[in-house]
């Protein structure tokens, strides 16, 4: 089929191998279907993509009808409140896009003594989880020039906020004017980054 396709030989002997390694993980006789190769040759490629990067998957996205869900934060010092709410995103949708704030955009946020994990380490350690298909940093103080861009199917916030409330989600007008859904998830009361810190500074 590669061959046929136009693919040179050394490149369909590759994609054959990669459907095989598909194969040997199914029970019984199994065929591979063209998104599963799509996706291991995409978890091959990387998680980690720059902004351009990403509008091209999310374009590649979109031609496959996939279900596009946002969501970001500065997951400083990865927490168990962050991977539940990171693993319920991701059942709103097909594929989840994280942003991720830079360390510059952390800084302004938290203060001079963070982030903890820098942000090469950081989105190393979220792109190493299942549950996240993509992660793409932000340098701003909130999401919505990448929002603008992806314009995802649902736009996923950790907390207590208020979609109607602007002036603490910035980004809810926006996914709103495209005709974007909001999804707000719970976090789990005495998780997060700053009472780790503290406890790890009363010892």
């Amino acid at each position: 089929m590669s061959l046929a396709s136009g693919i040179h030989l050394e490149e369909g002997v590759v994609l054959a191998n990669r459907a095989a390694g598909i194969v040997v993980g199914k029970l019984g006789t199994a065929s591979v279907s063209a998104d599963e190769l799509f996706s291991s040759v995409e978890r091959e490629q990387g998680k980690i993509k720059t902004p351009d990067e990403i509008l091209s998957v999310v374009n590649d996205l979109r031609n496959r009808e996939k279900r596009i869900v946002f969501t970001n934060g500065c997951f400083d010092i990865l927490h168990v409140g962050h991977t539940k709410l990171l693993k319920k995103a991701r059942s709103f949708g097909d594929v989840l896009i994280l942003g991720l704030n830079s360390d510059k955009s952390v800084g302004r946020l938290k203060g001079p003594e963070r982030p903890i994990i820098k942000e090469h380490e950081r989105a190393d350690i979220l792109s190493s989880l299942e549950c996240v298909d993509y992660v793409v940093f932000f340098d701003g103080d909130d999401p919505c020039n990448l929002i603008s861009m992806i314009k995802p199917d649902v736009h996923v916030k950790g907390g207590d906020y208020s979609p109607a409330d602007y002036h603490s989600m910035p980004e809810a007008k926006l996914v709103e004017e495209y005709g974007g859904k909001i999804e707000l998830v719970s976090i789990l009361d005495g998780q997060s980054t700053s009472e780790i810190i503290k406890k790890i500074k009363a010892v």
